[in-house]
């Protein structure tokens, strides 16, 4: 991601928007597009991990409690 946004500046200082031209401006946002699906992709799963840890934190807690009682 770091490298496509150095691209990204690289086309702007050149004023490259030349879209036939794979270190274009266009390029770049295609390519900081595909990355940005990416860690979206990633935040989403590390999300569902964390749902389940927090539901199975909860059941444990659960257990724990009922246990105490007896």
């Amino acid at each position: 991601m770091f490298q496509t946004l150095a691209n990204l500046e690289q086309a702007l200082l050149n004023n490259n928007i030349d879209n036939s031209d794979p270190a274009s401006v266009g390029q770049a946002i295609e390519d900081l597009d595909g990355a940005l699906r990416q860690v979206q992709t990633e935040l989403a799963y590390i999300g569902a991990k964390t749902n389940r840890l927090e539901s199975l934190q909860a059941r444990l807690q659960e257990q724990s409690d009922l246990n105490k009682e007896f």
